[in-house]
């Protein structure tokens, strides 16, 4: 039995995720995903203004802010783009340039769908509306204030949805710095059906989502058949002990 047990345990091959296990790895996935988006835009258009400011607050702390966004978004792209299990394929709708794995940009959505474990498709209009279809449908790829990029803003006022936030002596709530979408760009983007496994961020999370539902799995099924041994084997004298008259003869 503890050949079995460790031989699917170490079992090198994805698993069937379910739904439950696309959920869980697209929520792992999330973050890195929608810097990435960004990240990409940012490579195609560098000069595109990426950030709204307020006009109060100082030069030097938009500077520090916007090169602080664009060094996380190129983090994140850069990290997934050498990923062996990410595929993208980027257009400019305003300059007709394509970017990327054009093979994505022969694929319907329904061949994206079928043979991907998880996909993307993203639209933005002249306006930086995105229309998204696919695994990430229900992300927030709308225009987003500092509070899921700069963490390590000090947070030191909450009043319902105003957040204030600190840099050094400065002050400014969220309102006044918006992190401003990609405009007239279309992005897909794709992880394979079949995950290899190497050192990249999707295997890492893929398998240890499938190595964590075997588990626990095993231990289940190790503990269900203690359960059956101990209840099939439980001396009959702890039993008298206990409550005598379980075996008291009239």
């Amino acid at each position: 039995m503890s050949f079995a047990i460790c031989s699917v345990y170490r079992n090198d091959q994805i698993q069937e995720l379910g739904r439950s296990g696309k959920q869980a790895v697209t929520w792992y996935l999330e973050n890195q995903i929608q810097e990435t988006v960004r990240g990409m835009a940012q490579s195609v258009r560098p000069n595109d203004e990426i950030v709204k400011f307020d006009s109060g607050l100082p030069d030097y702390m938009k500077s520090m802010i916007t090169n602080d966004l664009k060094e996380n978004f190129a983090k994140s792209y850069l990290e997934l783009k050498k990923d062996s299990n990410f595929q993208y394929y980027i257009k400019d709708l305003k300059s007709g340039k394509e970017y990327g794995d054009k093979r994505l940009r022969d694929m319907s959505q329904e061949e994206l769908r079928t043979s991907s474990l998880l996909y993307g498709l993203i639209e933005y209009d002249k306006e930086g509306n995105p229309k998204i279809f696919g695994d990430f449908d229900d992300l927030d790829f709308q225009t987003q204030s500092l509070t899921q990029y700069l963490h390590y803003f000090d947070v030191t006022q909450e009043k319902g949805n105003i957040v204030t936030y600190q840099v050094n002596d400065e002050k400014f709530t969220q309102s006044q710095v918006v992190i401003q979408n990609p405009r007239q760009m279309k992005i897909m983007f794709r992880i394979p059906e079949k995950v290899v496994k190497d050192q990249g961020v999707i295997a890492r999370t893929v398998y240890d989502w499938t190595n964590y539902t075997q588990f626990s799995v095993i231990a289940a099924l190790i503990g269900t058949l203690l359960l059956i041994l101990y209840l099939l084997f439980y001396p009959i004298s702890i039993v008298e002990e206990v409550n005598p008259f379980l075996t008291f003869k009239k």
